[in-house]
């Protein structure tokens, strides 16, 4: 048997707090908290229904959870606003077992199996979804009729990160241009290809600050319509892990408020690299497409205060939430 540590809250009957009791029970590993800290404090009615009702959050790391057992916590606790499934190699989330959840506003899914219409009555019960994350995860069909989530009912989505093979199937990327308040996304998959969604948006998102794209194929046109759309952006990272010829861009939009960028893999002409540059009056940190070795140096030379990295040779990325930052070096 395996043990399990739950927060309890207890309610004092002559205080104005709630203290929280940790309990081990024998059942699966999971970690349930009122608050993030030893003790919630009581200030109205409505903290002390919240406290009664149940926990706020529900944190399940155990690779031997099942979907019964999952769907028990569910029903207990549906009215949690925070969740996060991490390693859990034995539990299949499908359609139904998220449809009580009406309350979340982050749900974060790491390496464990989810299915397609899961995901899809998750964001059309939960309108206040802020967060969801998708990393590394094992998103699977249920149907023979294959469709992405209707991104329409999220519009208070903020952060977005996806991991999944078929990230582009049927229109999967049109959340980059249907959530309006989305201002961090990362988006990697082995077969992306932005030119038919970023090509037909005339919808500019000014609130886009973090911008992670990495897939098989995209195309230099992708990089274009994505500074075009994105005016807003800090931290741009778009990158063909292919090595395929792409058609020769010859200018780019500007992008002022660019801090760090990294155009990994295009084929853009230093010309239209040079003009870019001039544009971006912030920028501090730039990895650049493959250049000859003169067109490289002359860059450097004309702007010091830019700090140049090769392709082959990039920082680590660091964390900023789950979001990976550009550089390290830039999170100030």
């Amino acid at each position: 048997m395996r043990t399990i540590a739950l927060t309890l809250a207890i309610i004092s009957a002559c205080g104005a707090s709630c203290e929280l009791h940790t309990c081990s029970t024998l059942t699966k590993q999971l970690y349930a908290s009122l608050s993030t800290g030893s003790k919630l404090e009581i200030s109205s009615l409505e903290d002390l229904k919240n406290a009664i009702n149940g926990p706020k959050e529900l944190f399940i790391n155990d690779p031997y959870i099942s979907a019964p057992e999952f769907a028990e916590l569910i029903e207990k606790y549906p009215t949690i606003e925070r969740i996060k499934i991490t390693k859990c190699k034995e539990l299949f989330i499908y359609r139904n077992l998220l449809n009580d959840l009406k309350k979340l506003k982050v749900a974060q899914f790491i390496r464990t199996r989810v299915t397609l219409n899961a995901i899809q009555s998750l964001i059309e019960n939960n309108p206040l979804l802020e967060e969801l994350q998708l990393e590394s995860s094992r998103i699977d069909f249920e149907t023979k009729k294959l469709s992405y989530p209707t991104w329409k009912f999220v519009q208070n989505l903020q952060h977005l990160a996806i991991e999944d093979d078929l990230l582009n199937f049927n229109r999967a990327l049109d959340v980059l241009t249907e959530v309006h308040n989305l201002s961090d996304c990362r988006l990697n998959g082995s077969n992306l290809n932005f030119d038919p969604v970023l090509n037909e948006c005339q919808y500019s998102n000014n609130r886009m600050r973090q911008l992670w794209l990495r897939g098989r194929i995209i195309r230099s046109e992708s990089l274009f319509h994505t500074l075009r759309l994105f005016k807003n952006l800090k931290f741009l990272e778009i990158d063909s892990i292919s090595q395929i010829n792409k058609p020769y861009l010859k200018n780019l939009p500007e992008a002022p408020e660019l801090e760090a960028a990294n155009f990994s893999n295009f084929n853009i002409s230093p010309a239209a690299i040079h003009t870019f540059l001039l544009g971006c009056t912030k920028l501090k940190r730039f990895a650049p497409p493959p250049l000859l070795i003169k067109d490289y140096k002359a860059l450097k030379k004309e702007f010091p205060s830019i700090v140049f990295y090769p392709n082959n040779n990039l920082p680590q990325y660091g964390k900023r939430g789950i979001f990976p930052k550009m550089f390290n070096e830039c999170d100030e």
